[in-house]
């Protein structure tokens, strides 16, 4: 039931794509919507607290390594076929978690490609450029509120019960997940 849910929250973050947002750039609201789509989805795609992927820093996003080149040809002999795809495939930034602890969000090129728009499209929407965080608001300090951002796509997916998408209910259910196949071996 829960899986269903997340689906159905999935399903709406795809559904604003990026050829729409390139086709629609110079409106504002179609970025603030896909800022706040790109959002929902490194939420729910990394099962991270909803603070970490929103006070993403700017610089942070500009300056990732490319893990492609900097990696040593030991570590990535031993990676599986699968992980060597992942590596191709995702970008890695790390930003400071709970008690400024490193967290790595992955990106998808999906994502990739939006968040792309949004750096380029970000002074075209008002947003003062000392605002330093990625999913920025139109003040000179605030970014968007992941518990608001998520709300809003389960509302608007039509979940009927809204209060169990959260960050915090997604981090559970993978810990419970991971616990019951752990059990079986």
């Amino acid at each position: 039931m829960f899986s269903r849910k997340v689906s159905a929250c999935k399903a709406l973050v795809m559904r604003i794509t990026f050829i729409t947002a390139r086709r629609y750039a110079c409106a504002v609201f179609v970025i603030v919507i896909l800022s706040e789509v790109v959002l929902a989805q490194l939420v729910v795609f990394n099962k991270r607290r909803g603070n970490e992927p929103a006070t993403m820093l700017v610089s942070a996003y500009v300056n990732r390594p490319n893990w492609k080149d900097k990696s040593s040809k030991e570590v990535v002999s031993c990676l599986q076929p699968m992980e060597k795809v992942l590596m191709e495939r995702m970008d890695l930034v790390q930003v400071p978690g709970k008690r400024n602890r490193r967290v790595p969000i992955l990106i998808t090129p999906e994502v990739r490609s939006a968040m792309n728009l949004l750096l380029h499209t970000r002074d075209d929407c008002s947003v003062p450029s000392q605002n330093r965080f990625f999913f920025a608001t139109d003040s000179t300090a605030g970014h968007l509120d992941s518990w608001l951002v998520l709300h809003n796509c389960a509302r608007d997916a039509g979940v009927t019960n809204r209060r169990l998408i959260t960050s915090r209910s997604l981090r559970k259910y993978v810990a419970t997940l991971a616990q019951v196949i752990l059990s079986c071996f």
